[in-house]
């Protein structure tokens, strides 16, 4: 059916009321299909040819049936004829209601409202005919007519269905598929001579109903070689529970993800993009299969986007010419301006700690870490023994940090003393070129590492990862290198290592160091900002409040319908509409 154009908007009415005057008042198509008869002829070169004979009982007060949409199984099919009440037809074309197949003119001679008509159109259809899984030496043929808009159609339909076969095949040598209806006859088929099979239904003719049926392949010169994938696409085009269920799991993903990447504004975009999706869903079950991609595809955005990309700790550094590097970085004030992850920056600072012997490691479950010794000033510890051991700056805050309640290194709040050591390393980079400063230390940690490897002895292997440990944590590849070495018989162990397990003690050292960082993080890592569509969201409610003011003070008119389609893929028939 075609739908009439509803006008909206006092100028629009103003300009168009002449033009839709009668579709105002035009009337509905409604009408009814007491008996529909298709014959499928199977053809040895796999196409078939399609025979529809419907009656319809067009309603007394309805729009007259003027144009018939028949629904075809793919768009390579041919119109070879066409007729109502005896009286031949010449006009079809593509139709402009459904997805495959063509909408045949009925003028002159239409069927009137109140009025009862016979239409008969036969096509011919390519590549229907497929290989039959199950058995090789078979061939399979699904097929289902097509149907009429439900909007339209009173009443039931009594179907009958019938596939001739071509010379050479037995009528006891065709079987229906176990999933399908069984057969309402079968036998040889006078006067051609030829083997036939029937199906008898009686139905609401506004929807799908499947048939299929295999015979021996050797009547035929060829069929279409089947596939999962070919079968999968009938299936689905034919499972309305599937793509309900696909839409609506599509439309959660994808707005989850799209709401994760706006931060929740963009709503605008996202409801015309649902209305948008639902008319696609139901007008092409094959593009809404087609669109799944998009959300993996929006899925990787939100996650590089908000995850996989390096967070950065360090406010940008201008890029200077001069090309000057800041050599005077030690390990965790290099890992800051090098992004490395936060959880090994703590434990970096947490390592040098008890390298130097400030501050020791209690209990296993979890291991506590406690400062040793007094400071009479704040950046020099007086340990037991007398020996004064000086601090780095910013290792001041993490002692004071570990000096207080609570004791378990993960409650603790190390924000400050880690803005202060991002702040540090800011300050010891004015003037110098950032960009030049990350890549010479990297080229000190790979010099660290390649030293490391090169040594065969392992107490030498010990005593230089003792120097250089945290330079060594600092490569991206660090874990890796690291069970490298171990499975070559090398396994480094600080003098605290017993607190953290025996084996991949760094793995366990870096998850007691990440509750306490990732606390931390949410004050010092720059947010990654998402899309903001919030000023969209406004300038459309502001649009639409227009839209609403105006239309309140003019008309709208309209009328007339459509047929839906529900097309199959393979030997399923598309819907069609009676017009």
């Amino acid at each position: 059916m075609r739908r009439r154009q509803v006008t909206i908007g006092a100028v629009l009415a103003a300009l168009c009321l002449a033009a839709f005057a009668p579709a105002a008042e035009a009337q509905q198509y409604r009408f009814q299909v007491p008996e529909v008869r298709v014959v499928l002829t199977v053809q040895p070169d796999a196409s078939v040819l399609i025979d529809y004979t419907f009656t319809f009982q067009n309603q007394r007060g309805a729009h007259a049936i003027d144009i018939v949409d028949v629904g075809m199984t793919t768009k390579q099919y041919t119109v070879l004829e066409a007729s109502v009440e005896g009286q031949p037809l010449s006009v079809w074309k593509p139709s402009t209601e459904i997805a495959i197949g063509p909408e045949v003119h009925l003028e002159p001679w239409a069927i009137p409202p109140g009025g009862r008509g016979v239409f008969t159109c036969r096509a011919r259809v390519t590549d229907m005919v497929f290989e039959d899984r199950k058995s090789a030496d078979r061939a399979s043929l699904r097929f289902t007519p097509t149907w009429f808009g439900e909007r339209y159609v009173g009443g039931e339909t009594d179907l009958l269905l019938v596939v001739k076969f071509p010379p050479g095949v037995d009528a006891e040598d065709v079987v229906w598929h176990s999933d399908e209806r069984p057969f309402f006859q079968k036998g040889i088929l006078d006067p051609d001579g030829v083997a036939f099979v029937s199906w008898s239904e009686r139905y609401r003719f506004t929807g799908p109903m499947m048939f299929g049926c295999s015979f021996p392949r050797a009547a035929m010169d060829r069929v279409v070689e089947s596939s999962l994938g070919r079968e999968f696409l009938v299936w689905w085009v034919n499972s309305q529970r599937a793509q309900t269920i696909s839409a609506i799991a599509f439309l959660v993903l994808f707005g989850t993800f799209y709401l994760l990447i706006t931060r929740g504004t963009g709503i605008t975009f996202l409801v015309i993009g649902a209305v948008i999706f639902f008319i696609i869903v139901l007008k092409s079950p094959l593009i809404h299969l087609g669109m799944w991609p998009a959300v993996p595809l929006l899925g990787a955005v939100w996650y590089w986007g908000m995850h996989a990309r390096r967070p950065r700790y360090m406010p940008a550094l201008a890029r200077l010419e001069s090309g000057r590097v800041c050599r005077a970085l030690n390990a965790p004030e290099a890992a800051v301006l090098m992004d490395v992850p936060l959880h090994r920056v703590l434990g970096m600072v947490v390592t040098d700690l008890l390298d130097k012997g400030v501050v020791r490691v209690t209990g296993d479950d979890p291991p506590r870490a406690e400062p040793i010794g007094t400071r009479a000033v704040a950046n020099v510890v007086e340990l037991p023994d007398r020996r004064k051991v000086a601090l780095e700056p910013y290792e001041v805050g993490f002692m004071d940090v570990l000096s207080r309640p609570p004791q378990d290194v993960q409650d603790k709040d190390f924000s400050e003393p880690l803005q202060r050591l991002v702040g540090l390393v800011r300050y010891k980079m004015s003037g110098f070129d950032p960009e030049a400063t990350r890549e010479y230390h990297r080229r000190v940690t790979e010099r660290a590492w390649e030293k490391v490897e090169a040594l065969q002895n392992p107490e030498s292997k010990d005593a230089l990862a003792r120097r250089h440990f945290n330079r060594l944590r600092m490569a991206d590849d660090y874990e890796d290198r690291m069970e490298e070495q171990r499975t070559r018989g090398w396994h480094y162990m600080p003098h605290w290592h017993h607190h953290f397990g025996r084996r991949n003690w760094e793995r366990a050292m870096d998850r007691w160091t990440r509750p306490a960082a990732n606390r931390a993080a949410q004050a010092i890592i720059e947010p990654v900002k998402g899309l903001d569509l919030s000023g969209v969201d406004r300038f459309t409610l502001d649009t639409l409040g227009e839209i609403a003011r105006a239309a309140a003070k003019g008309g709208s008119g309209g009328g007339g319908g459509g047929c839906a389609c529900a097309g199959c893929a393979c030997a399923c028939a598309c819907a069609g509409g009676g017009r």
